[in-house]
């Protein structure tokens, strides 16, 4: 009888602005970065890491899936990005 492979963990987290959401493979989000937009990160969820359960948080799975095998975490944007209104310049 062969046991079954282990599937690895994702761990979900969001920042403390509620701006983004991340995955990671370390479950105290050690490896998150912390900057401007995010300063302090929570832990929400702990997934597989396979590309059903990681769409339930990303449209993109694949990418996700990547980001966590080659750096070790993925970041999501929450919230839209505005562009910004470009200003009407002066004439004299």
């Amino acid at each position: 009888m062969v046991a079954a492979p282990l599937v690895p963990k994702a761990y979900v987290f969001v920042c403390d602005t509620g701006e983004f959401c991340a995955l990671t493979i370390q479950c105290d989000g050690g490896n998150l970065p912390c900057g401007a937009t995010a300063k302090n990160w929570a832990m929400r969820d702990a997934v597989h890491m396979t590309l059903s359960a990681l769409h339930k948080y990303t449209p993109h799975p694949e990418i996700a899936m990547t980001n966590l095998i080659m750096r070790g975490y993925h970041i999501i944007r929450l919230s839209a990005q505005a562009a910004p209104v470009p200003h009407r310049r002066e004439t004299s």
